[in-house]
């Protein structure tokens, strides 16, 4: 939904998660849970998101895999940004994402690439195709034992497509295709830590926002 510029706020979003692996790390379970804080008001908790995935190719030598999934975000949070204007009621879906994903790697670089389609479990609620594709390069790779072992700059290129709405969510007016340009660098440390930062800009006009800062840490273990 598009918002005048008098209305915009900076929001931010913080999100805790897990992901366990098993079947050999060939398939994986995880959990998500966002925080979201708009300046002057008080926090609130997203809506919490479960995770199930399966690599069908899973390369540990190259590095190349293909994998799919479901994802199931449930509707735990007070917050809704659906609208039925003819009922005026608050819509606030489980939605389902089957998705399938995958990456190649060539050399120093590597491709890779994420679809999927989000359902959402009311009719009223706007069905959505996300689709992905980025380009990143491993500017500096070292040993095992190194602090820094790997340094990787990547662009993206998203596309968020809605193909179903009943043109009730929000205010009377039809949603438009997004397409996000995403720009940042990857750090993998020893230890199993990953250190990420990136910055989103929309390139398509209505813009839902004007920027998108990300910064990211992960632990394997």
């Amino acid at each position: 939904m598009w918002i005048p510029a008098a209305s915009r706020h900076n929001v931010y979003r913080e999100t805790l998660g897990f992901e366990k692996t098993f079947l050999n790390g060939d398939a994986s379970f995880g959990m998500r849970l966002p925080f979201l804080t708009l300046p002057g008001h008080d926090n609130d908790i997203g809506d919490v998101s479960l995770i199930f995935k399966y690599a069908f190719i899973n390369d540990r030598t190259t590095g190349n895999v293909l994998s799919a999934g479901l994802m199931i975000t449930a509707p735990t949070s007070p917050i809704t940004f659906g609208f039925d204007t003819l009922q005026n009621q608050s819509i606030h879906s489980t939605v389902i994402q089957p998705f399938i994903a995958g990456k190649a790697v060539y050399g120093n670089f590597f491709f890779q690439g994420f679809s999927s389609i989000a359902l959402p479990t009311d009719s009223r609620d706007v069905t959505y195709l996300f689709n992905d594709i980025g380009v990143g390069y491993y500017a500096y790779r070292a040993g095992p034992n190194d602090l820094v072992q790997a340094i990787s700059p990547v662009v993206e290129l998203h596309v968020d497509t809605p193909i179903k709405n009943n043109n009730q969510i929000g205010v009377p007016l039809p949603l438009d295709t997004i397409v996000n340009f995403t720009a940042g660098v990857q750090v993998d440390l020893k230890g199993g830590f990953q250190l990420g930062a990136a910055v989103v800009v929309p390139v398509t006009s209505p813009r839902p926002f004007d920027v998108e800062t990300i910064a990211r840490v992960n632990f394997r273990f």
